[in-house]
Parts: structure tokens; C-alpha cells; sequence
């Protein structure tokens, strides 16, 4: 019995010397190492926590870039002609049996286009036309309208042709400014080279050219001129030249023939 009672009274007194060896047995040592091993594990899953956030960040990035790229397909070519093809009209000149092109202004029927392409015309009559295949098929389809023509430049080289009709779905151009124009910018054209009704081509902005003179074998102009390097030809004349936004920027209007893609565009502010 008193060495129970001088058991008891030893715990009391001196608890850690009594359980020291005992309690290392059962695992202070592994409990410190188990620490040190969740701390570690901590870490780890801080450090993973960071790159998932980085990684969101470079998807975010990414889905941004891939967004963007989107935006520029759309309003890439294929989305300028689509949205421009039926605002552009071929003129057919039967007293010279010439073609060219206009852009229709407004929905008062009014088309701009070149002076040399209505030039002649017997009483300022023109046909025009916003669709079609061939040439053939128009004419023989009477799948045009009369146009007549009610104001010249020839100074600068354009004139404006008036339709009474305007045939559904059809809406007038966007118009640009010369001062947003650029060299190096992206440009699109729209009208029928030798020819080939409706057709497209892309380029850029070579030089803007403040009051740049040119001629014919019988006229003079002068203007203020977007010089591009995109294909035109003869067909061209009086055709449309866009931005990456579908504006009208200029009138195609003439090149030069001694040299490569130096072709040149009134600027849309004489019309």
C-alpha cells in the first residue's frame, strides 16, 4: 500500500521523467517527422495551387488570342465581299460598248463611278446592273436597269448615275475618310477586270498622293489619290476600294503601265 501511495505521489511530481521514455516509444520522433513531411505536403499544394493559376492565366490568355484571331477572320476578305458584293454595280456603256464600275451612294439610287466610264454615252445613258454571271446572261435577261448620268467631274475624273429603282436587298456603301487611311493598311477591290463580273482582290496601301495628276490621251485630271498595289484591270474603272471595316475609301480609277501594281484610287471625299 505505501509503495502504491509512493507511485502516485512520483506521477504527480514528476510526470515527464516517469512517461519520458515511454511516450519516445510510442512516437514523438515519428510525430515530428510526420510534421515535416504535412509541411512539405503544404507546400507542394501551395506551389500546384500556383501553377493552376498560371496555367488559368495562360488559357485566359490564349482563349483571348484565339478570340481575336476570330474577329480578324471575320472581318477578313470573304467577310468584305459578302458584305459589299451587292453594293457594287457594273456599268455597261452601250455607245462605247464599255464596262466599268460604280458604288451605289444612297438609297436615292445615286452610283459613283468614273467619268471615262460613261464618257460618250448618247444622252448620258447607261445600264447597270448588281447581278449576274456573264455579260450574256444580263443583256439577254434584260437583267439590268437605265441609269442616267446627272453630274460630272472630269477634272477629277468621276461622275454620279442615277437609277430609279434599286433592286431589294440592296443598300448604299460605307464611307471612309482620307485622314483614317494608312500606308501599309489593308485594302480590298470589287469590280469586273476584262470582264470577269464581280470579282475580288486584296492588297495593301502603297502612298497617298495629295493632288497627283494623270491623263488620258485626251483629258487631264488631277486628285487626290490612294495609291495600292492590288490587282485592278481594265473593267476595274469606277470600282470600289474598302477598308478592313467594308468603307469605301476610293474609286479605282487608273494604273500605270509601265511599271507593277502601281494602281490608283480617287479618294471618296471628291464624290
Amino acid at each position: 500500500m505505501k509503495m502504491k501511495f509512493l507511485i502516485i505521489i512520483s506521477i504527480l511530481l514528476f510526470p515527464n521523467y516517469i512517461f519520458a521514455d515511454p511516450i519516445a516509444k510510442r512516437g514523438l520522433g515519428d510525430i515530428k517527422k510526420s510534421s515535416k513531411i504535412v509541411q512539405k505536403t503544404l507546400a507542394d499544394i501551395s506551389n500546384s495551387n500556383k501553377i493552376l493559376d498560371k496555367f488559368n492565366s495562360i488559357k485566359s490568355s490564349s482563349e483571348k488570342i484565339l478570340n481575336t484571331t476570330e474577329v480578324q477572320r471575320y472581318r477578313g476578305g470573304g467577310n468584305i465581299y459578302k458584305k459589299n458584293k451587292n453594293k457594287v454595280a457594273l456599268i455597261m456603256n452601250p455607245t462605247s460598248e464599255t464596262i466599268g464600275a460604280g458604288s451605289l451612294l444612297d438609297m436615292r439610287g445615286n452610283i459613283i463611278t468614273n467619268w471615262h466610264v460613261i464618257e460618250g454615252a448618247k444622252d448620258g445613258v447607261v445600264a447597270v446592273a448588281f447581278e449576274g454571271t456573264d455579260l450574256d446572261t444580263i443583256i439577254d435577261g434584260k437583267k439590268y436597269v437605265i441609269g442616267k448620268v446627272i453630274l460630272v467631274n472630269k477634272e477629277k475624273d468621276l461622275a454620279v448615275v442615277n437609277i430609279q429603282k434599286i433592286p431589294g436587298g440592296t443598300r448604299p456603301v460605307s464611307l471612309g475618310r482620307w485622314s483614317n487611311i494608312n500606308v501599309g493598311d489593308t485594302v480590298h477591290v470589287i469590280g469586273h477586270p476584262q470582264g470577269l463580273l464581280w470579282t475580288y482582290a486584296q492588297g495593301v496601301v502603297s502612298a497617298k498622293r495629295s493632288k497627283s495628276p494623270w491623263n488620258y490621251e485626251n483629258s487631264n485630271h488631277v486628285a487626290d489619290v490612294i495609291q495600292h498595289q492590288t490587282p485592278i484591270s481594265q473593267g476595274n474603272s469606277g470600282g470600289a476600294l474598302f477598308d478592313e471595316k467594308g468603307n469605301l475609301l476610293g474609286i479605282n480609277t487608273f494604273l500605270l503601265p509601265g511599271g507593277q501594281n502601281l494602281n490608283f484610287a480617287v479618294a471618296v471625299e471628291h464624290a
